[in-house]
């Protein structure tokens, strides 16, 4: 009688809570596929309607979060977003021409190279001077631009 009342109790409860949980959840999910590097826009989205059980801790649910990255693996379209899957946008592209800077009192040099890896502004970074052929560090300054030493 007593283990009746407690089986009882279990699921009157259990049904309770499973009346607070959300059987679907609106996030953001690309609207085609992304490839990797492939900068991820705000156009670049939907919001969708997902069962709330393929939305996990990592899933990204603000769009505004998902607007700022590159994906970093292939992104079906409308499937949600792993945060593991995406990184913040680079600010200078692997293999990506740069304007390299170098910088005297007095005196400023400019030219060209290639960004031998992705990096942010503030970011170290290694370029290729495609002249001497030479491999350079420097600092990303801005978009595009490299800043060396």
């Amino acid at each position: 009688m007593l283990r009746t009342a407690i089986v009882f109790a279990l699921l009157l409860t259990t049904a309770a809570h499973a009346a607070d949980v959300p059987e679907t959840v609106r996030v953001p999910v690309p609207v085609a596929a992304l490839q990797p590097g492939d900068k991820i826009d705000s156009r670049d989205l939907v919001m969708k309607e997902v069962p709330a059980g393929s939305v996990f801790a990592s899933t990204i649910q603000d769009p505004s979060v998902l607007a700022a990255m590159q994906a970093k693996r292939p992104l079906p379209a409308g499937k949600p977003v792993n945060r593991l899957h995406v990184k913040p946008q680079s600010d200078v592209s692997r293999n990506g021409a740069v304007t390299l800077v170098f910088k005297r009192p007095g005196l400023e040099l400019v030219g060209s190279g290639q960004a031998l890896e992705d990096a942010r502004v503030g970011d170290s970074v290694r370029v290729l001077n495609p002249n001497s052929r030479a491999t350079l560090v420097g600092v990303v300054v801005a978009a595009n631009t490299v800043e060396v030493q």
